[in-house]
């Protein structure tokens, strides 16, 4: 079951579930484990390498020294720690990476799947429109993702 894929259909048209036990290995191939939950609440903004271990990230260079690995992708987390809004980690991430868009960017062409993820435990917060610099100059996709 991959991220982002529809359930399907069969023959006549009906929609088919997956097994439980599909559903069970997803979750556990995707739920963050308790310590990785720990990281999510002190460092709520990521730039996630999606699938770079195969490739490696000695493309970005200095920058790849920033960049954790994390199963198969490699993560660059806020420093800020808790206590920080949204914003304030989006501008930390944009202020130690906006001399390295050239990078990013030819990563991307090169094939890398780059995402900002943005992990909230809340239903609704609010993005200053100077925080959004970074994915605008780094030209990257944006994933909100919504835990309790």
């Amino acid at each position: 079951m991959e991220r982002g894929q529809p359930v399907g259909t069969d023959n006549f048209g009906e929609l088919t579930l997956p097994s439980v036990s599909d559903l069970n290995r997803w979750a556990k191939e995707t739920m963050p484990t308790a310590l990785e939950r720990k990281f999510i609440r002190s460092s709520p903004i990521t730039v996630r390498i999606r699938d770079a271990k195969k490739k490696g990230i000695s493309l970005f260079g200095p920058v790849a020294d920033f960049f954790t690995e994390e199963k198969e992708d490699f993560v660059f987390r806020s420093a800020l720690g808790a206590g920080h809004s949204i914003t304030e980690h989006l501008k930390w991430l944009h202020g130690m990476l906006q001399h390295d868009s050239g990078l990013f960017k030819k990563a991307q062409q090169d094939g890398y799947d780059i995402v900002l993820q943005i992990h909230s435990e809340v239903k609704e917060f609010t993005v200053q429109p100077e925080a959004l610099l970074l994915p605008h100059k780094l030209h990257l996709p944006v994933e909100i993702v919504f835990r309790k």
